[in-house]
């Protein structure tokens, strides 16, 4: 049992060396021998063509335990001839890679290099311009508040709230049953007065010749001439109060000052408004264009000032852009 064992290592050792070319360098291939299998008498072809350090040896043909020797010997040769081999192998390329790494490091050590391209920048005088950011509120550029000029209840508003309103809207109407009234009594009140005034004035010029011819008292015509005068002052004094009876008819109906976008009604209908109340009736703000009301510190000022003084700033034209809150930029460049 021995001289098979011997046998099959051989032919295990032939077949992992040819495995071995096929192979990277430093695998190791595994040999597992069993002594518990059973070794079959092995036949010519399993031990015939054995490679020594790359030619073909035949060993004829195997007659028994006689061909033991001969078949160890071979495989002595043909594992020491393989492993001479793998080891050259193995040196050579060690040896390739110490060189590839000692010119590595022989470039990185400092060899001969070209000469250094350096660039270099000619620093010269010039202006630049001195940005602040400050926090600024939009403004309005023109704001009306509605408020009622005469007393009165509200009938309707003629608006929507936030909409946007031209001068000369009619906003509000308020009852205008007692200025009517008023105003047909004040022109009553001059129709009368004329009348009077008419009378006053025929009654002076008949008066006048008879108190040149000394018909009449010149008493008389002077009385009749101031009476005519009185009643003309009248006539005008009715018309005033007619004028301010239709004045206050117009102020039944409340328009709208000047253009712009007007906010919430503070006042429904059916509301009693009064002509001296302090609340508005709704605001008018015009949006287009508009101003931004920024501020600056005192201190901050005060340097600009200095450095104005002190020539370090040359004033110009101030140009000034508006970023909206979430960073964006207006379109339109204020001024």
């Amino acid at each position: 049992m021995r001289q098979w064992s011997d046998v099959r290592l051989a032919n295990r050792l032939i077949a992992i060396f040819d495995e071995r070319q096929h192979q990277p360098l430093g695998a190791t291939p595994s040999l597992t021998l069993s002594q518990s299998d059973p070794v079959p008498n092995p036949a010519p072809s399993d031990i015939q063509d054995c490679v020594d350090c790359g030619e073909f040896v035949s060993f004829g043909n195997f007659d028994g335990p006689k061909s033991l020797p001969k078949i160890l010997r071979v495989s002595e040769r043909f594992v020491t001839s393989r492993l001479r081999l793998l080891a050259t192998g193995a040196l050579a390329s060690a040896c390739f890679a110490l060189s590839g790494c000692g010119s590595a490091e022989a470039e990185k050590a400092g060899g001969p290099q070209g000469p250094q391209t350096v660039g270099f920048i000619i620093v010269q005088p010039s202006s630049v311009p001195l940005i602040n950011e400050l926090t600024g509120r939009i403004a309005p550029f023109a704001q009306s508040e509605i408020r009622p000029q005469i007393s009165g209840v509200v009938l309707r508003r003629s608006f929507e709230e936030g909409a946007l309103v031209r001068a000369g809207q009619t906003l509000y109407q308020i009852d205008p049953s007692l200025y009517q009234a008023s105003a047909n009594e004040a022109r009553a009140n001059v129709n009368s007065a004329s009348a009077t005034a008419e009378a006053a004035r025929v009654r002076a010029n008949r008066l006048r010749p008879l108190a040149e011819i000394e018909a009449v008292s010149k008493q008389d015509y002077t009385d009749a001439a101031a009476q005519a005068r009185q009643t003309s002052a009248a006539v005008a004094q009715s018309r005033a109060q007619l004028d301010t009876a239709q004045i206050n008819l117009r102020f039944t109906r409340v328009p709208a000052p000047i253009t712009g976008r007007i906010g919430r009604s503070l006042v429904t209908e059916g509301a009693l408004v009064t002509a001296n109340q302090a609340e508005p009736l709704a605001v008018i703000q015009r949006l287009d264009p508009v101003y931004i009301d920024i501020q600056q510190s005192s201190a901050e000022l005060l340097a600009l000032r200095r450095a104005m003084a002190q020539g370090g700033l040359v004033p110009g034209v101030a140009q000034a852009e508006i970023i909206l809150e979430d960073g964006s930029t207006y379109p339109i460049a204020a001024s």
